[in-house]
Parts: C-alpha cells; structure tokens; sequence
C-alpha cells in the first residue's frame, strides 16, 4: 500500500515559505512617490500684543484757512447798495471791515455790534453796511482797500471801485 505523501509535503513546503518570507531579507527598493499635502488646520490662537511703538515726530501747526472777502457788487457810485461776503474765517471769531479811504479809515459793521460781525459755524458772514459806498462828500472816485480782519488771525481784502457819476447832461 502506497503511503501519501502530501501531508508531508504542504507542511514541508509551508516550513521553506516561512523561512524564506521572515529569514530572509533582500534590499530595500526605491521610495514611492510623496503623497497628496493633507488639508490645512485650524488656526492657533493669536499671540500677546507687542510693545506700542515710540511716538511718531511733531507734525506741523494747522494752517489757518484763507479767508476771502467779496464785495457785491465790487464797484459803484457813492451812496449805492452794497453787501459784504465773508468766508474761511475762523467760527465765532470776530472781524471787524474796515475801508481804507485816503486819510481816514471807515469801520462797517452792524448798529450795536462794538465794530465788528461775527463769523457762524461755517466761518462765514454777511454784511450790509448802512448807507453803502460812502456818499460822494465822504470819498471821491477811484480804487479803495476793503479788509476784513478777524481777532483770531483770518484776514481778506478786496478792491471796491467807486464811479465818478455821469457827466450832466447838457
């Protein structure tokens, strides 16, 4: 009678794998290609405040705005309406209009007002002298000065040009 062998032999066969699977070891073979970057994380917490900075240099003293004056209109005969236009003075500052005729000044302002109008909230005014241009026995033809000067450092002039009145007619 035959014996069989395959047990034998699977068990033979199992001992060799076995061996050769953990006895022995050949050499490493090349990396693979590096994977995919994974997905960002979430943000750490934010760090303590720094050291404030050293102050920065002195800037430069505001500038007043210019201030303007306009005379409507700018030229007439004596005794015609006119109306004085202010603006780019300080708020609340008053100033005081002056027009320089030859040898003696005239102050404009409102009845009551110690001489001067007062800018608003804008720096702006309106005045209206009484009387307008002097009358013809106060000032003759010619170019005059009007100054507008504010008691906090504005000031403005203008030229007022008064007319010689028409010749008569014969």
């Amino acid at each position: 009678m035959k014996k069989n062998r395959w047990p034998f032999l699977v068990i033979a066969l199992a001992g060799v794998l076995s061996l050769l699977i953990v006895g022995c070891t050949g050499p490493a073979g090349q990396q693979g290609p590096q994977g995919p970057a994974g997905q960002q994380g979430p943000q750490g917490p934010a760090g303590l405040p720094g050291q404030q900075g050293p102050a920065g240099p002195a800037g430069k003293a505001a500038e007043l705005p210019a201030a303007t004056l306009v005379l409507v209109p700018s030229s007439g005969l004596a005794g015609a309406a006119l109306v004085a236009y202010g603006s780019g003075f300080v708020p609340g500052e008053k100033v005081r209009v002056i027009l320089h005729m030859e040898g003696t000044d005239m102050s404009w302002a409102p009845a009551e007002s110690g001489g001067t109008v007062t800018a608003n909230s804008s720096g702006a005014f309106k005045l209206t002298p009484r009387g307008g241009i002097p009358a013809a026995s106060l000032i003759a033809p010619g170019v005059y000065s009007v100054e507008a000067i504010g008691d906090k450092g504005s000031r403005a002039t203008t030229p007022l040009v008064v007319l010689a009145p028409p010749a008569p007619k014969p």
